[in-house]
This record gives structure tokens, C-alpha cells and sequence, in this order.
């Protein structure tokens, strides 16, 4: 082979490479098709989550947001797709990994401020947020046009038009509620 051939294939897969770590830091614009869905499986256990319409059916769907209520466990509230290299920033400079929900550009006194722990979800490879919630949240939920996620590595609005699911989702929350008093 003569030289000339051999840089032409280096820079190619040099520039392959380049492209391919590039992609690997470069968050994904968030999905047109994301929509709001509530899965029940039984009277101790809801969940609700942002996925892909496509994914609804699927074992193994993404949910950049989401939300159980049980009769067991505590509620929980995940916000996945974190910017790692913002929280890690933010970590550096001692501000505390605090995320907050913003209903139609305001902050609620009560519902808004989330002091959560950090998760590495190996599904995805990405640290998620994990809160505990108070069913108080669900109503400013169903009243606000816009519902924004904000705080170190994500700046998010959730997927508008959720009323049937948030609402049905708060249903089997208040039921799993009074069931477990």
C-alpha cells in the first residue's frame, strides 16, 4: 500500500471516530411523538410517564419523566436524560442537585422543589433524578398548560395535552391511598 492510501483510511476512521464520540455528547432532541400514559397493573401500583407513542406497548420503553404511587413503597418521581456534564459541573461547585418543576413559568411554594437523589439507570446509561412526591403535585399537573422540569443537567417542558392520563393516573393514586390508610 503507498502512503498516500494509508492517511486517506487514518483520516477516515479518525473522522469516524471523532463523529462517533461526538454523538455520544450531544443530547437528542426530545421526541415530537412523546405523549403522557398511565399504567395500571393492579389496585396497589400505578405508574405514569412521558414515552414515545410508538413505545407504549413496548417492554422496555424510555421515559425521560415519570411517576409511581404504591401501597409499599415510597411515590417516586423520575426525571431521566440528564445533561452529565452539567450536573457534574454543578456537583464541582458545591450547588446541590436540585431540580424543580415550573407550572406555567411559576413555582409553587409547596410542590416545586425536589431535593432528589442522583441514579445511574444502567437501562439507558444516563443519571436520572429520583424524588418522592406528594399527590398535591398532580393537581397543579392538570392545571397548567405548560409544565417545565428545571435544574442541573435538564431544562425540559413535559409534553402537554396529559389531562385523561394525569387524571386517571391521580384516580388510582387517591384510591391506592385511601386503600393503604
Amino acid at each position: 500500500m503507498d502512503d498516500g492510501w494509508e492517511e486517506f483510511v487514518m483520516r477516515g476512521l479518525c473522522g469516524l471516530a471523532g463523529l462517533a464520540t461526538l454523538a455520544t455528547f450531544v443530547p437528542l432532541p426530545a421526541n415530537a411523538a412523546d405523549i403522557w400514559h398511565v399504567f395500571s397493573a393492579d389496585a396497589s401500583f400505578a405508574f405514569l410517564a412521558v414515552v414515545d407513542e410508538a413505545e407504549v406497548d413496548e417492554a422496555e420503553a424510555y421515559y425521560p419523566f415519570s411517576m409511581d404511587c404504591s401501597t409499599d413503597r415510597d411515590w417516586t418521581m423520575r426525571v431521566g436524560g440528564l445533561d452529565h456534564v452539567a450536573l457534574g459541573e454543578a456537583i464541582a461547585g458545591n450547588e446541590p442537585p436540585v431540580f424543580t418543576l415550573v407550572f406555567d413559568g411559576t413555582e409553587d411554594r409547596f410542590f416545586s422543589q425536589y431535593f432528589p437523589d442522583l441514579d445511574f439507570g444502567e437501562m439507558w446509561g444516563e443519571w436520572e433524578y429520583v424524588a418522592r412526591w406528594s399527590p398535591g403535585v398532580l393537581d397543579l399537573m392538570l392545571a397548567a398548560k405548560e409544565t417545565r422540569v428545571k435544574g442541573p443537567g435538564v431544562d425540559a417542558v413535559l409534553p402537554g395535552g396529559g389531562a385523561e392520563a394525569i387524571g386517571a393516573f391521580k384516580v388510582a393514586c387517591e384510591t391506592i391511598e385511601a386503600t393503604s390508610e
